[in-house]
């Protein structure tokens, strides 16, 4: 799993450019001086609710990770935090990493 709090975003040809912060893998990913920030991270991902196929907008300070070929994104202010899915973890396709 890598993920944190969303600090950035770049929208082009219908995919989304998603820049995390407080990331916990970055420390150990062995790229040392070639990232900027090491406590941060990025992937691209389609912005469609994978569930309901509904489209979402991300947005700076939601939270968001990712896992194998699925990112989970959790808006802020965060939803009644029962409904895994749908109020948080909310599954969106994963385009691609980025560094």
């Amino acid at each position: 799993m890598v993920g944190g709090v969303v600090i950035g975003l770049t929208r082009q040809d219908g995919q989304v450019h998603v820049h995390v912060a407080d990331c916990p893998h970055y420390p150990s990913h062995g790229r040392g001086d070639q990232c900027p920030r090491p406590d941060t991270c990025c992937v691209y991902c389609d912005e469609t609710n994978q569930r309901t196929g509904e489209k979402v907008a991300i947005s700076v300070g939601d939270s968001f990770w990712w896992q194998s070929g699925t990112c989970y994104w959790t808006p802020q202010p965060r939803g009644n935090g029962d409904r895994c899915g749908v109020d948080y973890d909310i599954t969106l396709g994963k385009i691609g990493y980025s560094h």
